[in-house]
């Protein structure tokens, strides 16, 4: 049953979150691809949102992580939604407080082109890096900064700017103490390439960009996910998805690892591809799934211990798919599918892995399409396998927003804490009618975790 203020609902035995505040007393349960899911009938007042951690965040792009949790506290950046800038704060696990924003410098994109969000990295001694403000030739550097205090965010202080013209910083600290800095990196106006920066002095300064995958001309290798398994010796494992320019076309999921030892690629089974893999070798080594003549969205990558998993959507005529694929028995890649939903090519979803069977998803559902952007009911739901990713059940709807929302994308917080797994900016779209351009900012952010969300309470509410 449900209340006017919209209380508990239980369905089966099935509890749906408590959160959900209606902004009218109807609640519209129904059947959608065999599942039963639901949603308010009317938008949400201002007032009646669910709990919020920030009021000016502006939706994060592919850099990460974005979230991260580090001795007590999980931190988060994103980028402020008046002029773009880079903000952090963090939440005290200990205290259950939130810190207040800190604006750690400006954001030479400027409104112009939101890409430039910020990633961050401790170093061995507790500083914190950060990497933001670019988007292959604007302005065609990153900028760094760096906490002046281990653990403090209250004051940086800015370094020198890294890469030639990149895109999308993953700054990740192997077990030796080094930083590597991947990045897309642009050397032509329809050829963007993958690389990396290593520093060996706890991120004061990066070497030179060392080139991992190339496809030539009118192919970019922009939207790379990455992440480490720290072993002997280390390893980086990376999945990407493959765009072309002419047309403007999205396919295929890809995977492969650095080997951070003697700087060689290598296809998940083992197969030596040297230091930069091209794209005849990637077809041939590192394909996870064909997509065909079909688009496909950003991928995100996680291990159980050399064993990657992967989930990314396949977009069919409209008749959308989010799947997940695992490297089975040392030897290939199975490829299931979780839940339908609408998708656009730049969506993320993410997840966690339990344990080797237990996978928990965090996938935006999109219902109602009327095939533009401006007419949606989003759900972000924790859709869960229990047998290594064969079959999906949905456990709990995180988030349900109607008509003009969508949820770009989920981050996972690095090293989470129960409390507080996930982080998201559902983002509102509109249309500016006589130009016909297509206009998106976000709301409120949210932090979620095993008790629901993690919000901080403002003087003036």
């Amino acid at each position: 049953m449900v209340d006017d203020a919209g209380g508990i609902i239980y369905l089966k035995g099935f509890q749906l979150p408590d959160a959900v505040i209606l902004s009218s007393n109807v609640l519209v349960i129904e059947e959608y691809a065999g599942k039963l899911t639901y949603h308010n009938a009317g938008l949400l007042d201002a007032g009646e949102r669910e709990p919020y951690f920030t009021k000016t965040g502006f939706y994060p792009s592919a850099g990460i992580p974005q979230a991260v949790y580090y001795n007590g506290r999980t931190y988060v950046c994103f980028q402020n939604r008046s002029d773009q800038a880079p903000l952090i704060t963090y939440y005290d696990h200990a205290t259950h407080v939130w810190a207040n924003e800190v604006r750690i410098d400006d954001n030479p994109i400027g409104t112009t082109d939101s890409h430039g969000s910020p990633s961050i990295v401790f170093n061995s001694s507790g500083y914190i890096h950060a990497f933001w403000g670019t988007h292959s030739f604007t302005p065609g550097y990153m900028k760094h900064a760096v906490s002046n205090s281990p653990e403090d965010i209250s004051a940086w202080t800015e370094l020198s700017n890294v890469g030639t013209n990149p895109s999308f910083p993953i700054p990740i600290r192997l077990s030796n103490g080094y930083i590597y800095l991947f990045h897309g990196k642009s050397v032509g106006a329809s050829q963007v390439d993958y690389v990396y920066q290593v520093s060996s002095n706890g991120g004061v300064s990066f070497g030179a960009e060392n080139t991992i995958l190339s496809y030539g001309n009118n192919h970019a290798l922009q939207i790379v996910t990455a992440e480490l398994y720290a072993g002997s010796p280390d390893r980086v494992y990376l999945a990407w998805y493959v765009r072309t320019y002419a047309p403007d076309y999205r396919f295929n999921c890809s995977s492969a690892y650095l080997n951070t030892q003697d700087g060689k690629m290598y296809s998940v089974a083992g197969v030596d591809l040297g230091t930069t893999v091209d794209e005849s070798e990637a077809k041939t080594n590192c394909l996870v799934y064909d997509s065909g003549a079909d688009m496909t969205t950003a991928p995100q990558i996680h291990l159980t211990g050399t064993t990657p998993y992967i989930i990314f959507g396949e977009l069919v005529s409209r008749s959308h798919t989010w799947k997940f694929a695992r490297w089975t028995s040392g030897t290939s890649w199975t490829v299931t599918d979780i839940f339908p939903s609408i998708l656009y090519v730049y969506q993320f979803g993410n997840f966690i892995i339990q344990n080797s069977s237990w996978i928990e998803s965090y996938l935006p559902i999109i219902r109602n399409d009327t095939g533009a952007h401006e007419r949606n009911s989003v759900s972000l739901m924790k859709i869960s396998s229990y047998d290594t990713g064969a079959t999906w059940g949905v456990e709990e709807i995180v988030y349900n927003c109607d008509d003009m929302y969508y949820i770009v994308r989920v981050d996972v917080v690095e090293d989470f804490q129960d409390d507080l797994k996930i982080v998201f900016f559902p983002e509102y779209m509109f249309y500016q009618i006589l130009s016909s351009e297509e206009f998106s900012m976000s709301y409120d952010g949210f932090a979620w975790g095993d008790n629901g969300f993690v919000h901080r309470t403002y003087e003036n509410d």
